[in-house]
């Protein structure tokens, strides 16, 4: 679910983490901000990461005016601090040079083809295990399981490895970009990784058809991206009317498996 922009035109930690703690009530599989509000996405979900427990937390962050190494390691930490529910929405965009002052890359997609796998590539520079924090011996590190990347490529020089050890899950959730674990799309088509549909939610739905509608498109994507109208109303409105129809014919959890929102990522509970 989105959460759209700030609350009242204004930032509001509280508000924002009162929306995901909502969402999480309602156990849907995530919550997203965008980069285009007020307010930095990263830096907002890390401040909601304590105050939930369970639902996944996705971070929009643009390949065209930022650095792969940086993206890297605020994903991760993200990561980190909410102990595996991090997502990170790839966002393509050549049309605000004037915002940041860089020209941007002639392809701009073969930029994110390259910066995507830059930042894999340092989530992957530390392996499991390479953490040993043994106060007895001194040792916090087994270099052994460190791995520079040299990578020498159109885009980006970078040499690793990434600065903070290797995230929860591994690698997080990507949504959007190449190599994505999900895709969003606004109309039905032949796309690749697991297909979300983006779903504008307001009251002029009824709940029993909303939930009807959901449940017949199930059978053609993973899932949906619901944009709630307005908040806390429509999200209120959707969690108290439209899951519980959802659950009681049994098309959506009643409770979440697992702790990393990869674990989410299961096509019979996709919603």
């Amino acid at each position: 679910m989105h959460l759209g922009i700030a609350i009242d035109g204004e930032f509001s930690l509280a508000e924002y983490a009162n929306l995901a703690r909502r969402a999480e009530n309602a156990k849907l599989d995530f919550v997203s901000l965008g980069d285009s509000g007020v307010a930095d996405p990263v830096t907002v979900l890390a401040g909601i990461a304590p105050l939930t427990s369970a639902i996944g937390l996705l971070a929009t962050v643009g390949t065209t005016f930022t650095e792969p190494y940086t993206v890297s390691k605020s994903i991760a930490t993200l990561d980190h601090v909410s102990h595996g529910r991090a997502g990170w929405r790839v966002r393509v965009s050549a049309d605000e040079v004037a915002r940041y002052g860089r020209v941007p890359a002639a392809d701009p997609l073969a930029e994110a083809a390259e910066f995507v796998e830059v930042v894999t590539r340092l989530w992957d520079s530390w392996e499991d295990g390479a953490e040993i924090r043994d106060r007895g011996t001194g040792r916090f590190l087994d270099r052994a399981k460190l791995h520079r990347l040299d990578h020498e490529g159109r885009y980006f020089s970078v040499r690793g490895p990434a600065v903070i050890p290797r995230p929860p899950q591994g690698r997080p959730v990507i949504v959007d970009g190449p190599g994505a674990d999900m895709v969003f799309v606004k109309d039905f088509g032949s796309v690749g990784g697991r297909t979300i549909l983006e779903v504008p939610v307001s009251f002029e739905d009824s709940a029993r058809q909303l939930a009807d509608d959901l449940i017949r498109w199930h059978g053609l994507v993973d899932g949906f991206h619901l944009l709630p109208a307005t908040l806390p109303d429509t999200l209120d409105w959707f969690a108290g009317e439209v899951v519980p129809i959802l659950m009681a014919r049994g098309a959506f959890r009643t409770e979440y498996r697992g702790t990393h929102f990869r674990d989410r990522l299961v096509r019979s509970e996709a919603a």
